[in-house]
Parts: C-alpha cells; structure tokens; sequence
C-alpha cells in the first residue's frame, strides 16, 4: 500500500506496516507468517516460531537455506529478532486497542 499511495502522491496521514519501495533509503524488509514467523531484512531471513528464533539465513549467498547463521552472527540474529518482535507486538496493540488507523497512532 505505501508503495501504491507513493505513486499516487497521495500526501495525508496512513497507517501502513510496510514501506515505499519506490522510495527506500536503505534495503527494507518484509514479513511473511505461514506456520511460523519470517522476517526478511536485506539479504537476510529469520525463521521465529513466536518464542525463540529456529534459523538464520543469507538467502542471498544460501538459496537453499542450508547453512544456519544462528551462531556466527548472534548480533544479527538479536537485531532482526528484535525488530520482528516490536512489529508484533505494534501489530498486537493496535489490533486489541481498536487502533489501525492513522487517527489512532
């Protein structure tokens, strides 16, 4: 949606949990829940069943997803893990306080 109200040049308050990919200052990221939680940031994924993280990956050098980052980039995997778990928990918020609109920020 950001993307598509960039392109419009449409200029008033939204809420959106997601970017302009059109216009990004740095490599963004997305999110994708199927059965668990993936967090992609850059050319990292970060696999979360909702308490602890199970994988990390460069799925840019690792397509097939083999070789587990967990332990060789630990601030890495505390970063993404971190901004996964303020996503959610902003997501949770606004959902339980009736809060999902930009009147509501």
């Amino acid at each position: 949606m950001p993307t598509v109200l960039g392109y419009l040049n449409y200029n008033k308050p939204f809420l959106a949990f997601g970017e302009n990919v059109l216009d990004r200052k740095d490599k963004g990221f997305a999110f994708h829940y199927s059965g668990g939680y993936q967090w992609f940031e850059g050319d990292y994924l970060l696999f979360f069943d909702g308490e602890k993280t199970s994988g990390l990956y460069n799925y840019q050098k690792d397509r097939l997803l083999k070789d587990d980052l967990s332990k060789q980039e630990p601030q890495r995997l505390l970063q993404m893990e971190n901004k996964l778990k303020a996503f959610l928990q902003q997501y949770t918020n606004r959902l339980i306080e009736n809060r999902m609109t930009a009147a509501g920020k």
